[in-house]
């Protein structure tokens, strides 16, 4: 191989690594399109810093200092997806649950099918009343993955809650449905002893 060719292979493999390098530049800035339009670097690095001193806080189970610090993070940017869902879990953790379903709405507005958006959505749901509509949601989140073990398991527990709630309804009328029997059985008893006296 003579000198020319190792150098037009040279040149061919720089316009290769250069081609790689552009690429990857764009795919990472691509990515961080979503919620950094706009921004100067100084401002995300800040949403990035208040965005894990959140989470700091929320593994410590300091919801309201999390909460702090994820409402300073959305002050900057507040279409950031991962910072809106961290909230609304946050919300969910402090027995804030209306609040919570909105952040999870705001969410599911870029993503309809977010299952994970949507399975603490219907968690929500649930604990505010809402179990039909956090049963719809959890049949939805079937249908876009079908192997889902905690949809899957929350239909279940929610189908033995319905069994349970009848039965404390069958116990609340237990008493009434004894009266019943009872007197259906002392009246069989009485047209009984009545028909053997009329034969005599």
């Amino acid at each position: 191989m003579n000198v020319k060719t190792q150098s037009n292979k040279s040149k061919k493999n720089m316009k290769c690594l250069e081609l790689t390098l552009s690429l990857t530049v764009i795919v990472i800035l691509s990515l961080n399109l979503d919620h950094a339009q706009g921004l100067t670097d100084e401002e995300s690095f800040k949403i990035e810093e208040y965005y894990h001193a959140g989470d700091n806080h929320y593994d410590l189970d300091d919801f309201e200092k999390a909460l702090e610090y994820y409402d300073k993070a959305l002050d900057l940017d507040p279409d950031y997806i991962d910072i809106l869902y961290s909230k609304g879990l946050t919300l969910y953790k402090l027995d804030r649950f209306q609040e919570s379903i909105q952040y999870f709405d705001r969410i599911l507005e870029y993503n309809p099918r977010d299952t994970d958006a949507m399975f603490d959505r219907a968690l929500a749901l649930e604990k505010i009343g809402e179990e039909s509509k956090a049963r719809q949601i959890f049949e939805r989140i079937l249908e876009i993955k079908p192997d889902d073990i905690n949809a899957k398991g929350r239909l279940t527990q929610t189908q033995y809650t319905d069994i349970e709630i009848s039965w404390e309804e069958f116990e609340k009328y237990q008493s009434v449905f004894f009266i019943i029997i009872t007197f259906g059985v002392l009246l069989t008893i009485s047209l009984l002893i009545r028909a053997r006296f009329l034969r005599l």
